[in-house]
């Protein structure tokens, strides 16, 4: 089984607010994957930050991540996402949740785990294996 980090994970490993062996006992062994979409996120935290060693931090993370197992987006994970935001859309707006969605839609057609800080941003999506930090 394999088990994707939330792009929260990936930000607290960088910032050293987490460290790698309490991943490593979560995970126990297991493949761990990136998502595009969350190189997405961090590529808009390199561009949005004004701070120019702070920005070349970011850029250093997101070079790492890029050389990393990545996970992409196929048709077959466009229809999950459609499936998980319609889930949610009678529950609350899932436009605040898209870049969420799409991570789980990732998990989900992967049959991989989803790995994350904010399990609230998660609630209640079908066939989605989470775990929390």
């Amino acid at each position: 089984m394999g088990i994707i980090l939330d792009t929260c994970i990936w930000i607290g490993l960088s910032e050293k607010q987490i460290s790698v062996r309490e991943i490593m006992n979560l995970t126990n062994g297991a493949d761990i994957y990136c998502s595009v979409i969350t190189l997405g996120e961090l590529a808009f935290g390199i561009a949005s930050c004004r701070d120019a060693q702070e920005r070349a931090k970011r850029q250093s993370v997101f070079d790492e991540l890029s050389a990393s197992q990545q996970l992409t987006i196929a048709p077959t994970t466009a229809a999950l996402f459609g499936e998980l935001a319609t889930t949610l859309k009678n529950k609350t707006n899932p436009r605040s949740y898209y870049n969420d969605l799409w991570i789980a839609a990732q998990a989900v057609e992967a049959g991989f785990a989803l790995l994350t800080d904010n399990k609230s941003d998660f609630k209640d999506l079908p066939g989605l294996k989470l775990l929390n930090l």
